[in-house]
Protein backbone atom coordinates (compact mmCIF):
# COMPACT_ATOMS: atom_id res chain seq x y z
CA UNK A 1 0.00 0.00 0.00
CA UNK A 2 1.64 3.12 -1.52
CA UNK A 3 0.50 6.58 0.44
CA UNK A 4 3.93 8.20 0.32
CA UNK A 5 2.97 12.34 -0.93
CA UNK A 6 5.55 11.92 -3.77
CA UNK A 7 4.04 8.72 -5.16
CA UNK A 8 1.34 9.89 -7.50
CA UNK A 9 3.10 13.42 -8.58
CA UNK A 10 4.36 12.67 -12.09
CA UNK A 11 1.15 10.85 -12.90
CA UNK A 12 -1.43 13.34 -11.91
CA UNK A 13 0.42 16.56 -12.23
CA UNK A 14 0.42 17.50 -9.01
CA UNK A 15 3.69 19.38 -7.83
CA UNK A 16 4.03 20.46 -4.21
CA UNK A 17 5.88 23.23 -3.35
CA UNK A 18 7.17 25.02 -0.56
CA UNK A 19 5.12 28.08 0.02
CA UNK A 20 6.08 30.08 3.25
CA UNK A 21 2.94 32.34 3.72
CA UNK A 22 0.13 30.14 4.52
CA UNK A 23 -1.73 32.46 6.38
CA UNK A 24 -2.50 33.85 2.94
CA UNK A 25 -3.67 30.68 1.21
CA UNK A 26 -5.98 32.75 -1.84
CA UNK A 27 -3.62 35.14 -3.37
CA UNK A 28 -4.47 34.21 -7.15
CA UNK A 29 -1.30 34.03 -8.76
CA UNK A 30 -2.79 32.22 -11.63
CA UNK A 31 -1.45 28.89 -11.63
CA UNK A 32 -2.78 25.86 -11.20
CA UNK A 33 0.03 24.10 -8.41
CA UNK A 34 -0.84 23.19 -5.23
CA UNK A 35 0.77 24.62 -2.21
CA UNK A 36 0.46 23.64 1.12
CA UNK A 37 3.74 24.04 3.68
CA UNK A 38 5.40 20.55 4.56
CA UNK A 39 7.54 22.25 6.96
CA UNK A 40 4.54 22.60 9.67
CA UNK A 41 3.81 18.46 9.57
CA UNK A 42 5.49 18.39 13.40
CA UNK A 43 5.73 14.95 13.27
CA UNK A 44 8.68 13.54 10.95
CA UNK A 45 6.09 10.12 10.56
CA UNK A 46 3.35 11.48 9.07
CA UNK A 47 2.60 10.67 5.44
CA UNK A 48 -0.04 12.86 3.55
CA UNK A 49 -1.68 11.66 0.15
CA UNK A 50 -1.79 13.35 -2.84
CA UNK A 51 -4.80 12.62 -5.59
CA UNK A 52 -4.92 13.71 -8.98
CA UNK A 53 -8.28 13.53 -10.05
CA UNK A 54 -9.10 14.64 -14.03
CA UNK A 55 -12.69 15.41 -15.11
CA UNK A 56 -14.74 15.93 -17.91
CA UNK A 57 -18.02 16.71 -16.22
CA UNK A 58 -19.44 20.07 -15.94
CA UNK A 59 -20.07 21.49 -12.90
CA UNK A 60 -22.08 24.69 -11.76
CA UNK A 61 -20.75 26.77 -9.01
CA UNK A 62 -23.37 25.27 -6.56
CA UNK A 63 -22.57 21.81 -7.49
CA UNK A 64 -19.39 22.31 -7.16
CA UNK A 65 -19.55 24.22 -3.40
CA UNK A 66 -21.80 21.46 -2.39
CA UNK A 67 -19.03 18.65 -3.27
CA UNK A 68 -16.48 20.81 -1.29
CA UNK A 69 -18.76 21.41 1.48
CA UNK A 70 -18.77 17.77 1.53
CA UNK A 71 -14.59 17.71 1.78
CA UNK A 72 -14.89 20.07 4.37
CA UNK A 73 -17.78 17.47 6.65
CA UNK A 74 -17.18 13.79 5.49
CA UNK A 75 -15.25 12.02 7.65
CA UNK A 76 -15.59 8.75 5.59
CA UNK A 77 -13.53 10.32 2.90
CA UNK A 78 -10.51 10.87 5.18
CA UNK A 79 -8.71 14.30 6.98
CA UNK A 80 -8.40 16.25 3.59
CA UNK A 81 -5.88 19.28 4.50
CA UNK A 82 -5.78 21.19 0.87
CA UNK A 83 -7.24 21.05 -2.43
CA UNK A 84 -7.40 23.40 -5.56
CA UNK A 85 -8.35 22.82 -9.06
CA UNK A 86 -10.04 24.02 -12.20
CA UNK A 87 -13.09 22.12 -13.41
CA UNK A 88 -15.31 22.93 -16.39
CA UNK A 89 -18.43 25.31 -15.43
CA UNK A 90 -21.87 25.53 -17.07
CA UNK A 91 -22.06 27.94 -19.81
CA UNK A 92 -18.30 27.39 -21.23
CA UNK A 93 -16.88 29.11 -17.92
CA UNK A 94 -14.56 27.82 -15.92
CA UNK A 95 -14.26 27.24 -12.25
CA UNK A 96 -10.95 27.67 -9.91
CA UNK A 97 -11.18 26.49 -6.28
CA UNK A 98 -8.95 26.28 -3.49
CA UNK A 99 -9.46 24.38 -0.11
CA UNK A 100 -7.38 25.16 3.08
CA UNK A 101 -8.58 23.40 6.21
CA UNK A 102 -12.01 23.17 5.94
CA UNK A 103 -12.79 27.16 4.10
CA UNK A 104 -13.36 27.22 0.64
CA UNK A 105 -12.96 29.82 -2.32
CA UNK A 106 -14.51 29.61 -5.89
CA UNK A 107 -13.79 31.90 -8.76
CA UNK A 108 -14.17 31.77 -12.80
CA UNK A 109 -11.25 31.38 -14.54
CA UNK A 110 -10.29 30.99 -18.07
CA UNK A 111 -10.53 27.75 -19.79
CA UNK A 112 -8.48 24.81 -19.67
CA UNK A 113 -7.40 21.63 -21.41
CA UNK A 114 -9.44 19.38 -18.78
CA UNK A 115 -10.91 19.88 -15.30
CA UNK A 116 -7.89 18.72 -13.05
CA UNK A 117 -8.10 18.52 -9.15
CA UNK A 118 -5.54 17.51 -6.54
CA UNK A 119 -6.83 16.45 -2.90
CA UNK A 120 -3.97 16.28 -0.28
CA UNK A 121 -4.54 14.72 3.42
CA UNK A 122 -4.27 11.63 5.63
CA UNK A 123 -6.34 8.45 5.47
CA UNK A 124 -7.83 9.37 2.19
CA UNK A 125 -10.92 7.24 0.74
CA UNK A 126 -9.71 7.43 -3.26
CA UNK A 127 -12.09 5.65 -4.55
CA UNK A 128 -15.03 7.90 -2.27
CA UNK A 129 -13.12 11.07 -3.67
CA UNK A 130 -12.89 10.27 -7.34
CA UNK A 131 -16.64 9.07 -7.44
CA UNK A 132 -17.51 12.54 -5.50
CA UNK A 133 -15.48 15.00 -7.77
CA UNK A 134 -15.88 13.24 -11.31
CA UNK A 135 -19.59 14.35 -10.97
Amino acid sequence: HECHHHHHDEEHGCHHHHHHDETHPHTDDGDTKLYYNEEDAHDADEIFQSIGIETIHPFSKTELSAKLETLSRDESLGNILRSKGIVRGIDDKWLEFDFVAGDYEIRETTPDVSGRLCVIGENLDANKLYDLMKG
